[in-house]
């Protein structure tokens, strides 16, 4: 698989502009990022994908680009947020961005959970998703408890990438993390495997 990720991930830390599926939407990716997202399924194919914390959609529609042939479950609580003055959500949050999906065709291969993320990782069997992308809450706390909750629901080939992993909470529970290993890095974006 390494083979085929180093050839499909080839220029992506180059990407100037934001891939087509996430243009208009507001998020908080740098556009390697976004086309790091965008290339992901390409490399894995067709399989349950994960995803933790959604803010407006712009990472759903990323991975939702490739999958539509697969399914992608997103988590977030869908609340008001206000991130920084550009990025705040207001108003009824869950079902804006639900109507969004539906209006750019992926309402058929997104699921929306609304929930806390550790807390909805029971709902999903062990082994059942191949990619997860954690990127909910950043604190020290917030993000051991969703790798803890979730890291059993990834196959055993699966990947895990972690969004802002510049923040000194993430790099703490970085360094803690045992029996997986970084393999690879897009700016803030960290990409997981098992040892």
């Amino acid at each position: 698989m390494i083979t085929k990720y180093n050839k499909i991930m080839e220029g992506v830390r180059d990407a100037v502009s934001m891939p087509r599926s996430g243009r208009g939407v507001v998020g908080l990716l740098s556009r390697p990022e976004a086309e790091w997202l965008s290339r992901i399924p390409k490399v894995i194919g067709p399989a349950l994908y994960g995803e933790l914390g959604t803010f407006s959609g712009l990472s759903a529609f990323l991975l939702a680009v490739s999958t539509l042939d697969s399914k992608l479950i997103t988590v977030d609580l869908f609340t008001q947020q206000h991130v920084t003055r550009r990025f705040r959500l207001k108003g009824d949050v869950f079902t804006d961005v639900k109507n969004t999906f539906k209006a750019r065709g992926f309402d058929s291969c997104i699921e929306m959970v609304r929930s806390r993320t550790a807390e909805a990782a029971p709902l999903f069997g062990d082994g059942s998703f191949i990619f997860l992308f954690i990127d909910a809450d950043h604190s020290y706390e917030g993000v051991r408890s969703d790798f803890e909750a979730w890291q059993s629901k990834l196959q055993p080939d699966g990947i895990i990438a972690f969004h802002d992993s510049h923040k000194e909470a993430i790099i703490k529970f970085h360094s803690e993390i045992v029996d997986w290993e970084e393999f690879d890095r897009v700016e803030t974006l960290s990409v997981w495997k098992r040892k």
